[in-house]
């Protein structure tokens, strides 16, 4: 693995980590700033959902693809699932946004391999 290849993945890793440690962050503020903790589970899953839904939307500002667009739709699905007590249905919401996503990444890393062989 070249250096450009690993400067990618150590990109993506550190991405992909900030952006689910800000995750955990919003939902530990929220339950800082309760006076009460009596809180139930469901209410800590929908913080959880609420915050990534909200990274999402910071990825649409950066950018506008349509796949990022379709992911954010899954978790606002899967949310509303979840609030009406379909968890089955919100996993495979959820299931649907990996897939997605994971697809995208693919897509992506395929066409770096492309660019590193001609580059190479």
């Amino acid at each position: 693995m070249d250096k450009i290849q690993e400067n990618i993945i150590d990109y993506s890793i550190g991405d992909r980590l900030k952006s689910l440690l800000i995750i955990t962050s919003n939902v530990l503020l929220r339950y800082k700033s309760l006076p009460l903790k009596n809180i139930d589970g469901k209410e800590v899953i929908n913080w959880f959902l609420e915050a990534l839904i909200s990274e999402v939307a910071l990825l649409l500002n950066v950018s506008k693809s349509n796949y990022i667009k379709s992911i954010k739709e899954f978790i606002s699905s899967a949310e509303r699932s979840f609030l009406e007590g379909k968890t089955d249905e919100a996993v495979e919401f959820i299931s649907n946004a990996i897939s997605k996503a994971t697809t995208q990444a693919a897509k992506a890393i395929e066409e770096l391999e492309k660019v590193w062989k001609t580059d190479g």
